[in-house]
This record gives C-alpha cells, sequence and structure tokens, in this order.
C-alpha cells in the first residue's frame, strides 16, 4: 500500500471521527416528532435525536430557538434529501448561535431532551411545534459548495499510466456555476 492510499484512508476515518457520537446513533426510544406532537407532556424528558434543515433562527437574551423542518435521517444522522417531512420543531440552545453560520437551509442534526411544546403560527395557522433543548447541534457540511468535475480519462483502462493530474480521474477544487 503506497504512502499516498494511506495518507487517504486517514483522511476518510478522520473526517467520519468528527461526527459526535450522539449524532451517529438514536437513543433508545427516539420518540418521532408527529407523537411528540400530539402529546408533549408524555414525551418529556426523553432523549431525541432530529434533523432537518434551518427555517430561522431566533437569538434572545440568554438562549437561541433554531426552527427546523424536520427530515428523515440517514445511517449516520444526517437528514436526507427528500420533500417529505414529519414536521416541525424547534432547539433550544444555550447560549448565541451566529445566524450566518446556522443559516436558512443548512442541514442540522440535534440531540437533546424534549421539554414540551411551543404554539406559533406559520402564515395564519397555528402549530405546535415540539421543543427540544439541545445538547449537541451538529451542522453539516454543506457539499453543494464543491462541484467535482470528472476528467474523460477516468474511464481509460490504463488511467493509472497517466502523468500526474490525470491519474486520479478527477479533480478537485471549486467550480463556480454562473
Amino acid at each position: 500500500m503506497g504512502a499516498k492510499t494511506i495518507f487517504f484512508c486517514l483522511l476518510f476515518v478522520a473526517g467520519c471521527a468528527s461526527v459526535p457520537p450522539q449524532i451517529k446513533a438514536p437513543p433508545l426510544g427516539d420518540p418521532s416528532i408527529s407523537s411528540v406532537q400530539k402529546d408533549a407532556k408524555s414525551h418529556r424528558g426523553e432523549l431525541v435525536r432530529w434533523g432537518g434543515s434551518i427555517v430561522e433562527i431566533e437569538n434572545k437574551q440568554d438562549h437561541t430557538l433554531l426552527i427546523v423542518v424536520a427530515k428523515e435521517l440517514g445511517r449516520s444522522g444526517r437528514p436526507q434529501g427528500s420533500d417529505y417531512s414529519p414536521g416541525r420543531f424547534i432547539a433550544r440552545v444555550d447560549g448565541f448561535l451566529d445566524p450566518d453560520v446556522y443559516k436558512t437551509n443548512r442541514e442540522a442534526t440535534v440531540y437533546g431532551v424534549v421539554e414540551g411544546q411551543l404554539m406559533r403560527k406559520i402564515g395564519q395557522k397555528s402549530y405546535g411545534y415540539p421543543v427540544v433543548k439541545a445538547e449537541t447541534v451538529y451542522l453539516w457540511p454543506d457539499y453543494s459548495q464543491y462541484a467535482y468535475r470528472y476528467s474523460p480519462y477516468y474511464y481509460y483502462p490504463y488511467y493509472s499510466l497517466r502523468p500526474y493530474p490525470f491519474y486520479y480521474g478527477f479533480h478537485f477544487g471549486r467550480h463556480y456555476h454562473r
């Protein structure tokens, strides 16, 4: 095994290790958003792992409210890109969160304890948001800013014999679309 292969394997493992363990696996019980919406009092104090896309952020005096449109989570805890949503929830985080970092449409996974339900309006409709006191909020990297352009030599049967930039088969870096 070459030095480059070992380096990329270590880089991959280090990238996987950066996701907190609470985000990787759901807690025991892990009630659904709809069941907490129906009866928040019976689920109070239960641990949950929910995630989705941030819709809004509100910084208060001593805490921050993250309003999230929930999505189904994948095996790693990352929200899945689908049109289905089981609902919305609010993550209450102690302290200040920067709105330029925790911005609209960022994917986040929250691990915490159900506190109850908060009634708010979405347009003209009243909506009962389950509230989670967040112990961990994990922002997922935004891969949409990186577009990988594949080399035409990638499918060539002897691509490993090509000179330097082509034997990898693809080029990393930002590619801006206009």
